[in-house]
């Protein structure tokens, strides 16, 4: 497999983490396999990354993964009190996290699944907080972004 280019929304912003979305193209066809599959882009969610288990610990030898639930408005004012982001966008999906739980610290550009789908993309997860939800890309409001950065 060999990264032919990249390509970054063109709208992305460093502050508010709005359309932290990006798409890597290869120049070759992917083998398919009991481990590497097609995942079809979009309600039980499902999380997992390679990140630390916890703010200050290690990775983890396997590869973990969580049952979420989805919420945005209920969650909009945990972030409200912080200086990491001030608004969650329709663009965004957030979810809080039980203890022990969730995306954390190095697993941003993870997937969200939901029923065997991609629906989002580990945005922030920086705090591994049960405090703040964690914040991911909608990936259907990227849909058509995505297909006509196919084409080309």
């Amino acid at each position: 497999m060999v990264l032919n280019t990249t390509k970054v929304h063109g709208k992305f912003n460093t502050l508010t983490i709005q359309h932290d979305i990006g798409l890597i193209i290869l120049n070759k066809s992917i083998r398919y396999s009991d481990f590497v599959h097609p995942i079809e882009l979009e309600t039980c969610y499902e999380c997992s990354g390679w990140g630390e288990t916890s703010y200050s610990g290690l990775g983890s030898n396997n590869l973990p993964y969580v049952n979420l639930k989805i919420s945005n408005v209920k969650y909009q004012m945990a972030y409200e009190k912080t200086t990491i982001i001030t608004q969650i966008f329709e663009t965004q999906l957030c979810k809080l996290t039980r203890e022990g739980e969730g995306a954390c610290k190095d697993d941003p550009g993870g997937p969200l699944i939901a029923d065997g789908k991609q629906v989002g993309i580990v945005s922030l997860s920086e705090l591994c907080d049960i405090r703040y939800p964690d914040v991911y890309a909608k990936i259907f409001s990227y849909i058509d972004w995505i297909a006509r950065n196919f084409k080309d």
